[in-house]
């Protein structure tokens, strides 16, 4: 059960962070802002990484939180890994179920 709850737990980091990096659009309104104060080009800005990256921030959300809930195992690092690997797969479920919902409003 310990495990089960561990799982839902890292999920949820997932989703958050998939939603803030990949959905939000807010990386990329930081990303200009700091291009405009530093009076260069969007594109000559460097990387954001980890924190414009869901996977990266999943990996090391999930590894710090495994080691503050003290589960810190082989299993729980295989956990968040694949958890980590997965985001762009759940990225697509959150842009599907969006789209199912908008599309179901502009039905009725």
């Amino acid at each position: 059960m310990e495990m089960i709850v561990l799982i839902y737990k890292i999920l949820l980091i997932a989703l958050i962070w998939v939603y803030i990096c990949d959905l939000s659009g807010i990386v990329a309104e930081i990303r200009h802002m700091m291009a405009k104060l530093l009076k260069i080009h969007e594109s000559n800005m460097p990387s954001l990484k980890p924190f414009s990256c869901s996977q990266c921030m999943t990996f090391w959300t999930g590894l710090f939180y495994v080691i503050s809930a003290d589960s810190f195992s082989l299993a729980s690092i295989v956990v968040v890994c694949m958890l980590a690997f997965f985001t762009t797969t759940i990225r697509g479920l959150l842009q599907a179920a969006k789209d199912f919902v908008e599309y179901l409003i502009n039905k009725i």
